[in-house]
């Protein structure tokens, strides 16, 4: 039982060695009069005496408003903070029963932004379980329906995804962190509005994808589009950290004034599109998707690696890198110029040296007056180059820190086309709040392959 009188003690010995250990966990999971309050929020109390209760092999949703503890509610499970009071079980035992590093290797966890590294997608899906085969993780991608189009990204598996998945779409991302989470085959899965950032499209691949996954599990859905969690075995809708409905949606729909219809309703209305969306089938979203994943293919091929046995000739001007730099250093030239001279110089002297000083030697042999006349003029030519070769080497480095310098301040005095320090703009009077995208086309610098908005209109009008 996890009990207490004070929300400020979290760091309770959970990763004692001597908890039960190594339970077949059934996946029987029960809140029981759960009160929580952040340590660093005392005033603000989040669950007050919450009870619920998420069969085993079942999926149960928590729905509510922003702030009614959904979110908490993972967080306990998962022992990242202890509740106040109250008892947290699992197949009718305390969760602190349970050693938290295997009890974690039970859960399966997908968060509403997945967590994505610059590495590749058989390296990502690989963090869910370290030690996993190719074919355990082959087979978690099919569950989590991206396989197929892991397949058909240029070096599949081996495919780098970008620093965050930036290379990937928001569906494909979010299979991506779905198959991580499969490949430990978790009794427990724990989704916190996993679909809530996707459009239309990409949510009915990842919605198939995750009702696949749900079966067999336990399974809690903390849900924003309460679309997804109409075949949910229980529904909880929380409110100020309570339990204030509970039942399927069938059975909730019918509660004339309810706070679940109402939410329902509320939402219907909001769909603006909703008509066309309910057409759209599954597979026709699909193909969508392979269309995008074909027209990113060569963004990829930038970045990942090449074959060299296998590796095609370069063109022409590929080969040429150090002219193409040079010409991105133009502007520069008389710098450049006057530093290379320099570094001639410099180099120039020793070998000058030691031929002007073989023809002192040669001379001793001449006669008197003759080794006169050229050890004066050696002696002067080798102090001469002497100092040449000095100021060469100064005039080298001098010349380099005055073209890094401009570039500095080339960098710093740049204006930005978007200046937010600038005065010279109307100011805004009498602000009303009256806002107008008008024919907006918009992308990024860093993917001029991927159109963001194209001919994005919208009103916003005061007070909406």
């Amino acid at each position: 039982m996890i009990q207490g009188t004070d929300a400020s003690i979290n760091e309770p010995d959970i990763w004692k060695e001597d908890t039960t250990a190594n339970y077949n966990i059934n996946g029987d999971i029960e809140f029981n009069k759960v009160n929580f309050i952040y340590p660093s929020r005392k005033d603000v109390p989040i669950l007050r005496n919450l009870s619920l209760i998420a069969r085993a092999g079942q999926t149960t949703a928590l729905v509510g408003p922003s702030g009614c503890g959904k979110s908490t509610c993972i967080s306990l499970f998962l022992r990242f903070y202890e509740p106040s009071s109250g008892q947290i079980m699992i197949d009718g035992r305390p969760i602190t029963d349970y050693n938290v590093k295997q009890l974690r290797q039970k859960i399966g966890v997908v968060s509403q932004e997945p967590i994505l590294f610059g590495m590749s997608v058989y390296e990502n899906i690989r963090f869910g379980k370290v030690n996993a085969t190719r074919a355990e993780i082959e087979q978690a991608a099919r569950e989590a329906n991206a396989h197929n189009f892991i397949m058909q990204l240029p070096n599949k598996y081996e495919t780098l995804v970008g620093e965050r998945g930036i290379h990937l779409s928001g569906g494909e991302k979010q299979c991506i962190a779905l198959a991580r989470a499969l490949v430990k085959q978790p009794t427990i899965l724990l989704l916190d509005e996993t679909t809530s950032a996707l459009d239309n499209v990409r949510e009915k691949i990842v919605q198939e994808a995750l009702d696949r996954a749900c079966k067999g599990r336990t399974t809690i859905i903390i849900a924003h589009r309460l679309t997804t969690i109409r075949n949910a075995h229980q529904i909880y809708v929380l409110d100020n950290g309570n339990v204030v409905e509970q039942g399927t949606h069938e059975t909730l729909m019918i509660k004339e004034g309810g706070k679940y219809q109402a939410m329902v309703k509320c939402q219907q209305m909001k769909r603006i599109y909703d008509d066309t969306d309910d057409m759209m089938s599954i597979q026709k979203a699909t193909e969508e998707e392979e269309k995008s994943i074909t027209e990113r293919s060569r963004l990829f091929s930038d970045v990942t690696t090449v074959d060299v046995n296998k590796q095609s000739p370069k063109p022409f001007k590929q080969r040429f890198v150090l002219l193409r730099l040079l010409s991105m250093n133009s502007p520069e030239w008389i710098t450049i110029l006057v530093g290379c001279v320099a570094c001639l110089l410099s180099g120039a002297a020793q070998p000058l040296f030691a031929f002007l000083f073989a023809k002192t030697v040669d001379i001793l042999l001449e006669i008197f007056g003759a080794i006169f006349n050229g050890v004066w003029v050696c002696s002067l030519a080798g102090f001469s180059i002497q100092a040449l070769r000095i100021v060469g080497m100064k005039s080298w480095r001098i010349a380099a820190s005055i073209s890094a310098a401009e570039e500095f301040f080339d960098l710093f005095d740049r204006k930005p086309a978007i200046d937010n320090t600038s005065g010279e703009e109307q100011e805004l009077v009498d602000f009303r709040g009256d806002i107008k995208f008008d024919q907006v086309k918009f992308i990024y610098p860093t993917r001029p392959t991927s159109i963001i908005l194209n001919k994005f209109q919208f009103n916003i009008k005061p007070g909406k």
